[in-house]
């Protein structure tokens, strides 16, 4: 029997919850600033923290690599023995 990773949309979890944190850090972010304004220097922090990880996802070797169906230990690997 072959066991398969979980995959939505043809990508790994892993590759779908970086994506997703990423935007959703960003988004929270500018409706932040919009409402109180960048207070401190952790906010830009996070921006930049949020701006890398989106960059490093949408690579495309990352990509690939937790593309369903990969080799590797991606989505789609075939099980260790």
């Amino acid at each position: 029997m072959t066991h398969r990773r979980p995959s939505w949309f043809g990508y790994s979890w892993a590759w779908l919850a970086g994506f997703a944190l990423s935007i959703g850090l960003l988004i929270w972010l500018a409706v932040q600033a919009s409402l109180i304004g960048f207070m401190g220097a952790i906010q830009p922090v996070y921006g930049a923290f949020a701006g890398t990880l989106l960059v490093l996802v949408l690579v495309p070797s990352v990509r690939g690599r937790f593309r369903e169906g990969a080799t590797g230990d991606a989505a789609g690997a075939s099980p260790r023995p």
